[in-house]
């Protein structure tokens, strides 16, 4: 089950891997992404940045919410930002970490993330 952040950030844990990337709401509120570049290291700590995004609208670093190591990144976005505009929670996952610390009560359910939304 996918799991939400405040940062309008998704998280999926599947054997002890996360996919992370950005919700459906945060790139209708950046408007088209024209531009990524991902900041990669071996590890991260939270709030590491993972990338950075440039939009129609604005620049924006996107921030890691957990600690881990960097399995994969999803290069093929730097090229082409298509998935990322298009099918943001499936296709246009930004990266894969490996984490102990995974604590689903740290982040929204769908439907609590749902709730947030109507009131911003």
């Amino acid at each position: 089950m996918k799991l939400y952040t405040k940062e309008h950030l998704w998280l999926d844990f599947e054997d002890g891997i996360v996919v992370l990337g950005l919700t459906s709401y945060a790139i209708s509120q950046l408007g088209e992404i024209t531009f990524l570049t991902f900041q990669t290291s071996d590890f991260l700590n939270a709030d590491d940045s993972i990338a950075c995004v440039e939009s129609v609208k604005i620049a924006w670093e996107i921030r890691s919410p957990i600690s881990g190591k960097l399995l994969t990144v999803n290069r093929e976005l730097e090229s082409s930002q298509d998935k990322l505009n298009h099918s943001p929670e499936s296709d246009g996952w930004l990266c894969q970490i490996i984490t102990p610390e995974w604590q689903a009560a740290d982040w929204m359910s769908p439907a609590a993330y749902q709730r947030y939304l109507e009131t911003l």
